[in-house]
């Protein structure tokens, strides 16, 4: 699969686990909590193909390699390599822990909690053990951290594959080091072609430093800088 590919994928699946969310939240407001599991477990699958997809393009990619060999043997069972790789890259993936790490997921959770519970921060087992959301002292507006640069994301861009989101030169200055994404539990890979603008993000994180800057002069350059 070509990166073009993993892009337009990963987009669908974005869009996609958006309009399920829009769908949810309506339903989350009426009490209709039947729909909302039903919804969250289509997520879930999603989810899931996401990480089996990610195993086959791995398997894939190895198998063109093995193929781009000088000394390649055409006796391989191709076939048989290529399923046997996915079954161990399956068997090697722990599913919670990836779907606990996955961006579309936890932006799921997230955006149907704060239906009922504007403010306050996703109970414990749902939030994302590095991309901090930090619920102020004093006030009820929630933040969202960088996961490299542990400070107010600026400039977000978000990673196609998984979702997560970063400030885009601190995703720049990770790429020169490594192709993988940062968050601890996220296997996919992340590349200048995977990030896109996150306009909607920098809305929300400009909203809410402005309502605060006032009690904290100090967000007053990075609401600039957004």
């Amino acid at each position: 699969m070509s990166r073009r590919l993993e892009k337009d994928f990963g987009t669908c699946l974005s869009i996609f686990v958006t309009e399920v969310a829009e769908v949810a939240e309506s339903c989350e407001a009426d009490g209709a909590q039947d729909m909302v599991e039903l919804l969250e477990n289509q997520v879930i699958d999603i989810v899931d193909i996401q990480r089996q997809t990610e195993h086959a393009v791995k398997a894939l990619k190895e198998v063109k390699a093995m193929l781009s060999k000088a000394d390649f043997n055409k006796d391989e069972d191709l076939a048989l390599f290529y399923e046997q790789r996915v079954e161990q890259l399956s068997e090697n993936s722990n599913p919670q822990q990836y779907l606990k790490g996955n961006g579309l997921y936890r932006d799921f959770k997230q955006r149907v909690w704060a239906i009922n519970h504007e403010g306050e921060a996703l109970p414990e087992e749902f939030q994302d053990e590095e991309l901090v959301v930090m619920t102020q002292t004093d006030d009820t507006d929630n933040f969202t951290f960088c996961p490299i640069t542990r400070e107010v994301m600026t400039d977000p861009v978000r990673n196609d594959p998984c979702g997560h989101a970063y400030s885009r030169e601190a995703i720049m200055q990770h790429l020169r080091k490594s192709k993988k994404c940062p968050i601890a539990a996220c296997s996919s890979l992340v590349s200048k072609n995977s990030l896109s603008d996150d306009p909607v993000l920098a809305t929300k994180i400009k909203r809410a430093l402005r309502k605060n800057k006032r009690k904290r002069p100090e967000y007053d350059e990075v609401v600039d800088d957004l």
